[in-house]
């Protein structure tokens, strides 16, 4: 959903001017909570497909897909909640945190962060006709970090449901030509993991643009790095994809094992090398000390990192990605290669076999190529648009940009503001208010 508004705006640097939510972006809000209750019951409809034709493993593995994701996904937008909850002076247990409790058991936590978002899109919306300019600007940065939040979300949902149901599609597929089945449903399912490569594709490209896009201290992605960060996601989505069906075609129970200990070392290099906090209370990062239970929970979610990185890589936080890129894609050649080789041994040789193994290496090998040419001449670090180059050549200052932090509305001239008492953003204070969340921070060091 995000893709098509950021890229519809994402034509320099920073977020555009004026900050109020479009009509297409709401369209695309709209469309997006239409679309996530028809994939849902697509996926229902795909699990009656398999047990219709007797398929019962088939069937019971996308029941499964369906679920454990899902709950996932809605234990990482609780958490996310939570950490919101947080950074709010007077935050408490409320009705409005129960109806989130009830949307994320009911397993619709995307939908619950669009209607957040939506929420924000009218509120800016509404500071607008009221003149209310700084109002206008913070509701509408709030939609944006609500649509880098479901980005997050969307990226855990695809990698950890949509790639293993394409996984036993495509594994079903070849079983079918092997067995010289026909289709019964036509080209349809060829179609259907078409779509699904390039929906991946577009998921982590969106994901990329949406968490640069809320960032006032970082460049966006331009239009040129976004074709080729979709063609790095697109090409590598179909080698992993379509190397792990076929090892599921040859042998699901080996395939399952290989997975396992891909699983395995992605976590454990997670849990033992990076620095990430996502589970862990504001003051255990302050001071580094951790309770058992949220070291547990931290390890738990390297543990469902680790499972999106059996299909791609996403950055668990900042810092330098040459060596982690490096890494993780040298693993996954190698298991390409690997994977390649046993396909070509075990298959009976027709077109489809060498197909298969030229794609279990070549798109891996162009995806790579992508990434590095992004990486090199496009990447938001080292790309000026020709179009902005004056302009940036006279920045000297973070006030010379129109993204210069804003003082919050709670505070002008070492006092209250009234927009406190008229609660036109008091509610959000704990929502993306990172300026204010810094006055604070340096208020308690001066006291």
């Amino acid at each position: 959903m995000g893709c098509f508004r950021l890229a519809s705006t994402d034509q320099t640097d920073y977020p555009p001017l004026p900050m109020r939510p479009s009509h297409w972006d709401i369209f695309c809000l709209l469309w997006a909570i239409v679309f996530h209750l028809i994939d849902l019951g697509t996926d229902i409809n795909v699990a009656l497909h398999y047990y219709n034709q007797g398929e019962i493993p088939y069937a019971v593995a996308t029941i499964v897909i369906v679920l454990i994701p899902s709950i996932v996904t809605s234990l990482v937008s609780y958490r996310m909640y939570v950490i919101d909850g947080e950074k709010e002076i007077s935050y408490q247990w409320n009705r409005k945190m129960t109806l989130r409790l009830v949307m994320l058991a009911l397993q619709l936590a995307p939908v619950l962060r669009y209607i957040d978002s939506l929420k924000y899109a009218y509120k800016s919306r509404k500071a607008e006709r009221e003149k209310r300019k700084e109002d206008q600007e913070r509701f509408y940065k709030l939609m944006l970090k609500e649509d880098a939040d479901v980005a997050l979300l969307r990226v855990f949902e695809c990698f950890l449901e949509a790639a293993p149901q394409q996984v036993l599609q495509v594994s079903y597929l070849l079983k079918l030509y092997y067995l010289r089945k026909e289709f019964d449903q036509g080209y349809d399912p060829i179609l259907s993991v078409a779509s699904s490569f390039i929906g991946m594709a577009i998921c982590l490209m969106t994901y990329q643009k949406s968490i640069r896009f809320v960032q006032d201290d970082k460049d966006n992605i331009s239009c040129v790095g976004s074709v080729f960060v979709f063609f790095w996601h697109f090409f590598i989505s179909i080698s992993r994809i379509l190397m792990l069906s076929a090892m599921v075609y040859i042998s699901w129970k080996y395939a399952l094992i290989s997975m396992v200990v891909h699983w395995f070392v992605m976590t454990m290099s997670l849990s033992l090398l990076e620095s990430h906090d996502f589970c862990s209370s504001a003051s255990a990062i302050q001071f580094q000390k951790f309770k058992i239970g949220e070291s547990m929970a931290n390890f738990l979610f390297s543990s469902v990192l680790g499972l999106v990185y059996i299909f791609t890589y996403i950055t668990p936080g900042e810092g330098s990605t040459c060596f982690r890129y490096t890494g993780f894609y040298v693993i996954c050649l190698l298991e390409n290669i690997v994977g390649a080789a046993i396909w070509y041994n075990y298959s009976s040789m027709s077109w489809l076999t060498n197909f298969v193994t030229g794609m279990c290496v070549i798109p891996f090998v162009l995806g790579c190529l992508s990434m590095i040419i992004y990486h090199w001449k496009f990447h938001p670090n080292h790309y000026v648009p020709p179009s902005i180059m004056p302009q940036r050549r006279q920045i000297q200052t973070p006030e010379s940009t129109h993204l210069a932090p804003t003082p919050s509305p709670k505070f002008r001239n070492g006092k209250v503001n009234g927009a406190v008492e008229n609660g036109a953003v008091a509610e959000e204070r704990g929502q993306g208010d990172v300026t204010l969340q810094k006055e604070l921070e340096m208020l308690t060091v001066k006291l």
